[in-house]
């Protein structure tokens, strides 16, 4: 695909050091995306075994560049595995992971539910510890935050004007996620940190919800400098989306 300020403009709010950077809930997208044109007779229900290898740095944004996702099946059954990747203009690997392909999306599982109180947040969202620019900054309210993980309302692609251009996730909403791992992870950590994998992405329903959406983080692992989460998103009515299961951030250097 050919991405640029023209085609996708809300990625300039995705920078670091001012160069705007392809986040890997976009890259999931895409893989969703690949992964249907592949194997048009499934449905996508989930991405397992992500990895960022490598971010994408689009340094020549204004005129574009061309991005690459390679498919390749592993096997077939009652559904396909296919093996995923996002390759930049020269062809290195970026993203990778296993798209996971049924015949219909599975049951919602069980909500564990955040049984400790949450405190108010101490610091403003965006500006300290979250680094995006306006088209990114979809968390719009913030109901606390725990050892035990974190809640709030997000806005997803609708609400953020991203274009309708078929989604098959939730792009700004889940990135909504991977942003109140950060914030839960400089709380557990005590520092700034990077997402780095994720063990798995689970899909409910098809495309992405109208109205803001509600995130769920709860704790499953606390290192000296790795924190492990997994991310719940739900509807307005209450409805599973999405859940992104085994979400790494590691700590930055100081």
């Amino acid at each position: 695909m050919f991405v640029s300020a023209a085609s996708h403009p809300y990625l300039q709010d995705h920078s670091i050091q001012g160069v705007p950077v392809v986040p890997v809930v976009l890259a999931l997208e895409w893989f969703a995306r690949a992964a249907q044109m592949s194997a048009p007779e499934f449905t996508f229900v989930g991405c397992r075994a992500v990895k960022v290898l490598k971010g994408v740095r689009l340094g020549d944004f204004q005129r574009g560049e061309w991005l690459t996702v390679i498919t390749r099946k592993l096997h077939n059954g009652d559904g396909a595995v296919l093996a995923v990747e996002l390759r930049g203009a020269t062809g290195s690997v970026h993203y990778r992971g296993e798209a996971v392909m049924a015949s219909a999306y599975p049951a919602p599982s069980a909500p564990s539910g955040l049984t400790r109180t949450l405190e108010a947040w101490p610091h403003a969202l965006y500006g300290d510890v979250l680094f995006h620019g306006p088209d990114f900054q979809v968390i719009r309210g913030l109901d606390g935050v725990s050892d035990a993980g974190t809640r709030a309302s997000v806005a997803g692609v609708s609400a953020q004007g991203w274009g309708a251009e078929g989604w098959v996730t939730d792009a700004a909403a889940l990135d909504g996620g991977l942003q109140l791992a950060l914030l839960w992870s400089r709380r557990v950590l005590g520092g700034r940190s990077l997402p780095t994998s994720f063990g798995e992405y689970k899909s409910y329903m098809d495309g992405a919800p109208e109205g803001l959406m509600q995130v769920e983080l709860s704790s499953r692992v606390v290192e000296r400098s790795r924190a492990v989460s997994d991310i719940r998103l739900t509807d307005a009515a209450g409805r599973l989306v999405a859940e992104l299961t085994g979400v790494e951030t590691h700590l930055l250097p100081s």
